[in-house]
């Protein structure tokens, strides 16, 4: 009901606290006549062309990693497309700072490592690469198990440690973008 009377600050709120926005479920005051097709409520608000509406969509994005990480690219690169802030918002809520914590063992001690700093390329001054969610490194690192060979090059060609006469040693932050492979369509 927020969604059909364009209520943002609510439907902020619901997106928020992880409402379904992805469900095809709809009241039967939705369907209309011209479409038989079921469309999910983000669609809705997308074609509705409400943009404040649609500004509290991807507000309430940003506080939900869940919904996040359902949100598809298609419907991503609509977003993108609306005027005003919210591509700037959309690429906030979808580029999130993680904490690059892990544990490692060393002569048979177990050690917490976190990534800082970094040999980064001076052209580009920018690390980008698919890997594994964040919530799988963090989970292993909660649970205090060493992280695995593969995981770790990843980070290993992330946030590189060895010396390297085209890069600069700098402090990083590390980010996970939620959309996947959104990076080769934009």
């Amino acid at each position: 009901a927020a969604v059909k009377l364009g209520h943002a600050g609510i439907t902020k709120e619901l997106i928020s606290y992880n409402g379904d926005l992805f469900s095809e479920k709809v009241p039967v005051t939705y369907v209309t006549p011209l479409s038989t097709e079921p469309k999910s409520c983000l669609a809705k608000i997308l074609d509705s062309q409400n943009s404040v509406l649609i500004l509290a969509v991807v507000q309430g994005l940003r506080d939900s990693p869940e919904l996040l990480d359902s949100l598809s690219k298609e419907d991503f690169l609509r977003i993108l497309k609306e005027p005003g802030d919210v591509p700037v918002l959309a690429m906030e809520a979808i580029c999130q700072p993680h904490q690059m914590v892990y544990w490692e063992k060393s002569k048979g001690v177990l050690r917490r490592r976190k990534r800082l700093t970094a040999h980064v390329k001076r052209k580009g001054k920018l690390n980008a690469m698919e890997g594994p969610h964040e919530r799988l490194i963090a989970q292993l690192f909660r649970a205090k198990i060493v992280i695995d060979p593969v995981t770790l090059g990843f980070i290993n060609r992330l946030l590189p440690t060895e010396y390297s006469s085209d890069a600069m040693f700098v402090p990083v932050s590390t980010f996970m973008c939620h959309v996947p492979l959104v990076h080769k369509d934009l």
